[in-house]
C-alpha cells in the first residue's frame, strides 16, 4: 500500500498524509490543521507530513495501528529510521513530531509511550560565563545521540575565491548578506525591496520562525544591493528583493531551488566544494566571536533564540589555536 504527502488543493490548508486511493488520513490532516491555524510556517508543517509520512509507512509495513502502539514498536521504528540510514537529528524530529501526534490522538499518549528511552550521561556544565540563559532541564523522551560535527568556517582566500567571477549584481549581493550579515537561505528570499533601509543602513530581516530582527548594513552590503536594484533588477510588481532575471519567469521572485542551482554552480566554478549558503552564514558567527563581539550581541545578529546555539556555531580553526598559543607563550616568557 503507497504512501504520500500531498497539498490541498485550496491554499489555506495544510498538506496532509495520503493512502493509496487518496483516501486521506484524516487525523493526520486534522493534526496538522491544527497548527496551521496557530500560525505555523508553511516549511514546519510540511516537515511534519513528511516525518509522519514515515511512521506511517512503518505502521503499514508491520501492520500497526495506534490503538495497539506500543514502547517497543517505537524502538523498532528508530531501528528501521538506522537501517534506512536516517540522520540521528531527523530520526529525533520524527519522534518529537510522532509525540506530538499521539498527544493529540489520546491526551499523554504520546509522553507515556516515549518517555522510557535510555539515557547517556553528558556531564554537567557552568553556564556562569554564558552570562543569563534559559536552562534547560534533563529530558527523559527516547533521543538518538547526535554525533558532534567540526565545521570548519571558510578562510578570507576561499571567500574570495568564491566571489571571483560573479558577474551578476543579483548572486553578489546574496553573497554578501549570507557573509557579512549572516542571513539564512530563507530571509534571503522573504526578503522584500522594501526592508531595506538605505537612510539608516538597516535591514529588517523576517526571522526563522516568524521572528523579525533589524541589522546593520555594513558599506559593501549597501553597495551590492544599490548595484543590484539601480542596474539589475527588472522591472516588476513583485514585492520580493531577489528576482528572476531572465526566462519566461523574469520578474518572479527567486525560488529555493534557484538558489540552490546558483550555489551548486559556483562551487564548480570555484573548485568549493564545501561552500554552500549555510557555511556562509557559518563563517559570519565565527568571524564576529574571532572580532571579539560579545556572544549576546552575536546571538542577536544570529537571530538565535538561545545562547547555546550561538555557541554550536563557534568552531576555532587550529591556525586560531596555534596563534593565541604562541602569543601567549611570548607573554609567558617575557615575564620570566
Amino acid at each position: 500500500m503507497g504512501w504520500l504527502v500531498t497539498s490541498n488543493s485550496t491554499p489555506h490548508e495544510p498538506p496532509f498524509v495520503v493512502m493509496a486511493g487518496k483516501k486521506r488520513v484524516e487525523m493526520v490532516f486534522q493534526f496538522l490543521r491544527q497548527h496551521h491555524l496557530r500560525g505555523v510556517s508553511k516549511r514546519t508543517i510540511r516537515a511534519y507530513a513528511y516525518d509522519l509520512l514515515a511512521f506511517y509507512r512503518f505502521l503499514d509495513r508491520q501492520n500497526l495501528t495506534l490503538d495497539i502502539l506500543q514502547a517497543h514498536h517505537c524502538v523498532d521504528f528508530i531501528l528501521s529510521q538506522r537501517r534506512e540510514s536516517a540522520a540521528p537529528r531527523t530520526i529525533n524530529r520524527r519522534l518529537t513530531t510522532i509525540r506530538s501526534l499521539l498527544n493529540f490522538w489520546s491526551e499523554g499518549r504520546g509522553n507515556e509511550l516515549l518517555k522510557t528511552g535510555p539515557g547517556f550521561y553528558k556531564g554537567m556544565r557552568n553556564k556562569a560565563l554564558l552570562g543569563k540563559s534559559r536552562l534547560k532541564g534533563r529530558r527523559k523522551n527516547w533521543t538518538v545521540k547526535v554525533p558532534s560535527v567540526l565545521i570548519t568556517p571558510l578562510s578570507g582566500t576561499e571567500i574570495k575565491k568564491f566571489f571571483c567571477g560573479i558577474r551578476k549584481y543579483r548572486d553578489q549581493a546574496i553573497v554578501c548578506l549570507m557573509v557579512f550579515c549572516g542571513l539564512r537561505s530563507c530571509e534571503v528570499l522573504s526578503l522584500d525591496v522594501n526592508d531595506i533601509d538605505f537612510i539608516d543602513d538597516l535591514i529588517h530581516v523576517h526571522g526563522k520562525g516568524g521572528k523579525p530582527r533589524i541589522l546593520p548594513m555594513a558599506a559593501s552590503v549597501r553597495q551590492a544591493l544599490q548595484r543590484y536594484l539601480d542596474y539589475e533588477r527588472p522591472a516588476t510588481n513583485c514585492p520580493k528583493c531577489f528576482v528572476v532575471l531572465k526566462g519566461p519567469h523574469r520578474g518572479q521572485p527567486l525560488t529555493v531551488a534557484g538558489l540552490r542551482t546558483l550555489f551548486r554552480y559556483r562551487r564548480k566554478i570555484s573548485h568549493l566544494q564545501q561552500a554552500n549558503a549555510h557555511k556562509f552564514r557559518h563563517t559570519f558567527c565565527t568571524n564576529m566571536i574571532r572580532q571579539g563581539v560579545s556572544l549576546p550581541v552575536v546571538q542577536k545578529l544570529m537571530g538565535h533564540s538561545d545562547i547555546e546555539v550561538t555557541m554550536g556555531y563557534v568552531h576555532l580553526s587550529i591556525d586560531d589555536v596555534a596563534r593565541e598559543y604562541h602569543q601567549a607563550m611570548a607573554k609567558n616568557s617575557e615575564v620570566q
